[in-house]
């Protein structure tokens, strides 16, 4: 018997009404949902990491520097997703929680990723720490990240805790000078 109205017939899929049975088998759709996330994640991981090797292949066939590539595709690529969703917050009168979600994700990335980065590093070279080199063009976004940082701060004391449209044309403008400036250091302009 085919499934009407959109519904599934769950009478051709024994395991799913099995698990979608919640007083039979109670807290096994959480469990399902956990593994399911957890699958998702992994995948997602899986397919990332096969995008930046072919994105690194292409690079090297057209000659692309590896660190333009970083500047540009693979850092749009991660970011994406967070600036759909904190512009979509702010459309929606949800201003400090995007303002948040921008510090707050590139933080967690920072801290976590550098610490968990150290830590792995350190345990396979077996050693207590990590030579680490900080090129140019990583100091100038620090820097510019910093001056970000300090401008918002000062924007919202001296507005009362109200942000003006010009800060976010100065985010912007910081982020063009460090593409610029970055590109010109790549390309030994600089």
């Amino acid at each position: 018997k085919a499934a009407t109205n959109g519904e599934m017939d769950w009478k051709l899929y024994p395991a799913g009404q099995i698990l979608a049975a919640r007083s039979t088998l109670p807290g096994v759709r959480d469990g399902v949902a956990d593994a399911g996330f957890v699958v998702a994640a992994c995948w997602i991981d899986t397919l990332a990491s096969e995008l930046v090797g072919v994105l690194d292949t292409v690079g090297t066939l057209a000659h692309f520097s590896r660190s333009i590539l970083g500047l540009t595709i693979l850092a749009w690529g991660n970011s994406i997703g967070d600036v759909k969703t904190n512009l979509a917050m702010a459309r929606r009168g949800l201003g400090n929680m995007a303002i948040t979600a921008c510090v707050a994700g590139p933080l967690f990335n920072l801290l976590m990723g550098l610490g968990a980065g150290v830590i792995s590093n350190c345990s396979m070279e077996g050693t207590a720490f990590m030579e680490a080199k900080l090129p140019t063009d990583i100091l100038v976004g620090v820097v510019l990240i910093c001056t970000n940082c300090a401008a918002m701060i000062a924007a919202g004391a001296y507005g009362r805790g109200r942000i003006p449209r010009k800060f976010g044309y100065l985010s912007l403008a910081l982020y063009l000078l460090y593409l610029v400036l970055s590109a010109l250091h790549i390309f030994k302009i600089l």
